[in-house]
């Protein structure tokens, strides 16, 4: 197994966060965006980063399983054959089974670090979903916004269109997607409400 961690390779990403039995994805890109006062841009820095996280932890786990798989197959049939003995062979037992020990041993440490790092990746790709799901929100919560600014608006115009299309998409996602806790989402759900009703009396005049 290579003396190289991912956190080593990635300084960037704290992967052992990724561990944690309390993780929640939720909550991470809750924390993630806010971390600055500039929302969108931080949003797209953190995608980047789970992006290329994402990429390299799949690339080390594929390298870690080609590199070790002769080892590991090595070693797993070499505790069967010896487990066969055991059953067997009586003179000898304890050093037959301290030879099973040293084999699982060796096992069970690159095993582990597979597991650790499987975990890692799916959460990250969760973490990462949240965060995609969120851009989106407020990527339409924008554009919303831009088309009702102007004031009036007219049911015949373009921008009533695009502010339809884009309240569907959002309470569509807001369904989809749970939300709960996100503050940034739950501050324009209001918001959303109020724009609904706009355009529903802008149809009716």
């Amino acid at each position: 197994m290579s003396k190289h961690s991912v956190p080593e390779l990635d300084l960037y990403t704290d992967y052992q966060r990724f561990l944690s039995k309390d993780f929640d994805p939720k909550e991470y890109a809750d924390s993630t965006i806010n971390d600055t006062t500039d929302e969108d841009n931080n949003i797209s820095n953190a995608l980047v980063k789970l992006s290329s996280s994402i990429d390299k932890l799949n690339k080390y786990l594929h390298e870690q399983v080609v590199v070790n798989f002769e080892t590991l197959l090595s070693h797993a049939l070499g505790i069967k054959e010896l487990e066969t003995k055991l059953s067997s062979v009586h003179d000898g037992i304890e050093a037959l089974n301290e030879s099973t020990n040293e084999l699982r041993s060796k096992i069970y440490t690159p095993y582990m670090q597979l597991r650790n790092y499987t975990i890692q990746l799916e959460r990250l790709q969760s973490a990462l979903s949240y965060l995609r799901s969120i851009m989106r929100f407020l990527q339409l919560i924008k554009s919303l916004a831009d088309c009702l600014n102007g004031g009036e608006i007219d049911s015949d115009s373009p921008s009533y269109a695009i502010a339809i299309s884009a309240i569907g998409e959002l309470e569509s996602l807001v369904q989809e997607v749970d939300f709960e806790g996100i503050e940034i989402v739950e501050k324009h759900l209001i918001y959303i409400a109020e724009a609904r009703e706009a355009l529903l009396r802008a149809s009716q005049q």
